[in-house]
């Protein structure tokens, strides 16, 4: 079932929230007389869930624009303290763990701007030059050498570094905490900031919450998101925060606002997602309970490794084809079990004893997912990518793939997972030519198989 109005990439918001709205009216009213759980009516649903997401996708942009605007009318001297990248002059919001990319010409670029010529390709996008990716021991024995010399950058990923400890450096926390209070007031924008977020997290351990706030706080004002997103997450867990009921509704609030100015300025902020996950999912913080725009949020976090949002992501897929179909779909083209299966098993392992995951496997185990016999336990075949298809034989497999089961099938989703593995790998391979420029040459050059 198609849309009934084409999309004009002109419009404005509210002009496509009109379209949106009665675009799904106009789809609920030619669903009506559908046979009940046929293919077309699955179909209708399926379009009619799809528009919705949109819908409340736009809604959930209109909110979060009025969040930054009061953000930075409460805090002005965020915007200044960012610095431009030097390819599209944007402010550079998205400096990350995850995503700090060096250049071998010591300039930090955006992350739209990195992925059209820098790390996706591995090449620099100033020089042209290229660096192969020679293993993590490497580009980890790269940054001490260069930490060594002195380059601020290096000497506050070697602090973060020593908090835990990696191959070929032991951890050392005494010698972490000195290296990043020597960089909390020097002159390198980002390695300040990560001095700041690194001091944090050792008074969080140590259980220092007001003095982990207010560096948060401090990291925050220099622009830096990922403090923000830290703050958020301090307010959802009452750190620092007095517990009573009406500072609750606060911090709730709070924490939801921060959330969303992180998020919003960092796409891929793994902790604000987090928090505006739970937050959607329990409807707090001001927030309606939404389970596709706790889907939205949590999918990031849950891609990130965390196991809590994995569960929880799982957990929000199931409710939001229950919302869009009215019952768990078990039809093959329209079910969602595969997927929410996959994150349960990497939250909690191929053999918990979760009871949503066991209820869950043994529905789809009792019967053959095409022709719905029953199964013989010792012989019915399975799935090899999800395994969460179950069958008698051969037949009601292909029969059942070409249904639509390959488009509920986690074997696309296990490939571009490890196609982000992969290109956040590769991001480590810009410090080599850093490396080179210094005449440092470490000698471990595990390549990767």
């Amino acid at each position: 079932m198609e849309s009934p109005t084409a999309e004009n990439e002109d419009e404005t918001a509210e002009e496509k929230i009109a379209r949106l709205k009665e675009e799904i009216t106009k789809l609920n009213e030619s669903a009506e007389g559908v046979p009940e759980l046929s293919a077309l009516w699955f179909t209708a649903k399926k379009v009619i869930g799809a528009k919705d997401t949109e819908l409340q996708l736009l809604f959930e942009e209109q909110r979060a624009s009025e969040v930054l605007k009061e953000y930075f009318r409460a805090h002005p001297t965020v915007q200044e303290s960012v610095e431009d990248c030097p390819i599209c002059c944007e402010p550079c919001w998205n400096q990350d763990e995850t995503f700090r990319f060096v250049q071998c010409c010591f300039k930090w670029i955006c992350k739209e701007c990195r992925r059209k010529g820098g790390a996706d390709l591995n090449v620099c996008p100033f020089c042209r030059k290229t660096a192969d990716y020679l293993g993590w021991e490497y580009v980890v024995s790269v940054v001490s050498s260069l930490a060594d010399e002195g380059m601020p950058w290096a000497r506050a990923e070697k602090a973060r570094i020593l908090q835990d400890g990696d191959v070929g450096i032991e951890r050392d926390p005494e010698k972490s905490e000195t290296l990043f209070r020597s960089l909390v007031e020097g002159e390198d924008l980002f390695a300040r900031r990560d001095a700041l977020i690194g001091l944090s997290s050792i008074n969080s351990l140590r259980g220092e919450y007001d003095e982990a706030l207010r560096l948060q706080e401090y990291a925050a004002s220099l622009g830096d998101m990922r403090a923000v997103g830290y703050l958020a997450e301090m307010f959802l867990q009452r750190h620092a925060i007095p517990s009573d009921a009406d500072a609750d509704a606060d911090a709730d609030v709070t924490a939801v606002n921060l959330a969303t100015v992180s998020a919003t300025l960092q796409t891929r902020n793994t902790v604000a997602s987090k928090v505006l996950g739970n937050y959607f999912w329990k409807g707090k913080g001001g927030l309606t309970h939404s389970p596709v725009l706790a889907k939205h949020y949590l999918r990031y976090s849950a891609e990130s490794g965390d196991r809590w949002s994995m569960f929880s992501y799982a957990t929000v897929i199931i409710e939001a084809a229950i919302g869009c179909y009215g019952c768990l779909s078990l039809r093959p083209g329209f079910s969602a079990v595969p997927e929410a299966l996959f994150w349960y098993r990497l939250a909690i392992g191929e053999d918990s004893d979760s009871g949503a995951f066991k209820r869950l496997e043994e529905k789809i185990r009792d019967c053959c997912g095409n022709c719905h016999e029953k199964l013989n336990k010792d012989k019915l075949l399975c799935c090899v990518e999800c395994k969460a298809a179950f069958f008698c034989g051969k037949h009601c497999q292909r029969a059942h793939w070409n249904a639509g089961h390959k488009r509920d099938c986690v074997k696309s989703l296990k490939k571009r997972l490890k196609a982000t593995e992969d290109s956040l790998m590769m991001a480590c391979s810009g410090v080599l030519e850093v490396a080179r420029s210094y005449g440092v040459e470490p000698t471990n050059r595990n390549k990767r198989p």
